[in-house]
Parts: structure tokens; C-alpha cells; sequence
């Protein structure tokens, strides 16, 4: 019995002593630990931070474009209405030459109809231009949009991520079982 009961003292002061020397160990590690996560934290929020700033320069330029896009529609329509008006003087012209028959009259209404010729196929020129014009314009703010999407969602990822981070941190104060 005597043995058994020193064998029981020895293991008692054996795990007292190795508590003792593990908990300075253990307290360095949690603090060490938790300025790890600190920084990581840090550094992941620079990031999301320059991410988001990046992500309104985007979208300032997709306002633009789409800006641009609106002038560009609007100067279709003004070029699309000056071809009608054209097409409309010149075939009045016509109407009115072929009406007085004579064929003197029709080359005098040629001959007047041929700026008009001029300025029908630079307008319609002009409306092929500003329609591709339009049409780039159009890809290239449906492609920042999918690109604007993509790295919200980037960013979002990135938020949850360092909250999670900073909800998973455990106090560095020291617990019952490790104060002296």
C-alpha cells in the first residue's frame, strides 16, 4: 500500500510540474497564435479594400459607356431621321419630274437630285460607323458587367472570409488552467 500510495504522490507531482512548465508555453502559443490571425486579418482587408476600390473605378467606367452609349442611340436617330428627310426630297424630285415629262426637266431634277445622292450615302456612311460604334460600345459594358459581378462576388468572399477569421480568434487572456 505504501508503494502504491508513493507511486500515486510521484504521478501527481509529475503532472503538477508538467502543467507548470506548459503553461508559459502554451500562453506564448495563443498570443503568437492570435497575432498571426491579426495580421492575416489585416492583410486580407488591405485586399478587399483595394479590390473594392478597383471595382467602382469599373463602374464608373460602365456609367461612362453607357453614357456614351446614349449619345451614340441618340445620334442614329438624328442620322436615321436626316436619311429619310433626304430620301424624301430626293424621291419628291423625282416625282416631280417624271410628272412634267419632259426630258429636260428630268436631268435638271437629276442634276438637283445629285447632292442629295451625296449626302444620302454619307449619311448612311456615317449611321454604318455610328451603329458598330454602338455595337462595341455595347460588348464592351456587357463584358465590365460581367467583370463588375465577378469580383463583387470576389469581394464578398472575401469580407465573409476575414469575419470569419476575426469570430474565430479566441481571446488571448490567459484561462483557469493556465494562470500560475
Amino acid at each position: 500500500r505504501k508503494a502504491r500510495t508513493e507511486l500515486r504522490r510521484d504521478k501527481a507531482a509529475m503532472k503538477l510540474q508538467a502543467w507548470f512548465r506548459a503553461a508559459p508555453c502554451r500562453r506564448s502559443f495563443l498570443l503568437m497564435r492570435r497575432a498571426v490571425v491579426v495580421v492575416q486579418t489585416i492583410a486580407r482587408g488591405a485586399l478587399a479594400r483595394m479590390e473594392l476600390k478597383r471595382l467602382r473605378v469599373e463602374a464608373k467606367q460602365v456609367g461612362n459607356l453607357q453614357s456614351k452609349l446614349q449619345e451614340l442611340q441618340a445620334r442614329v436617330q438624328v442620322l436615321e431621321g436626316e436619311l429619310a428627310e433626304e430620301r424624301a426630297a430626293h424621291e419628291a424630285l423625282k416625282a416631280s419630274a417624271s410628272s412634267r415629262g419632259s426630258e429636260a426637266a428630268v436631268a435638271a431634277a437629276a442634276a438637283a437630285a445629285e447632292p442629295f445622292r451625296e449626302q444620302i450615302s454619307q449619311l448612311e456612311v456615317n449611321l454604318t460607323s455610328t451603329t458598330a460604334e454602338l455595337q462595341a460600345a455595347n460588348e464592351r459594358a456587357e463584358g465590365l458587367q460581367t467583370q463588375l459581378v465577378a469580383l463583387q462576388a470576389q469581394a464578398a468572399a472575401a469580407t465573409a472570409s476575414t469575419q470569419v477569421a476575426n469570430d474565430a480568434v479566441p481571446a488571448a487572456t490567459p484561462t483557469g488552467e493556465d494562470a500560475d
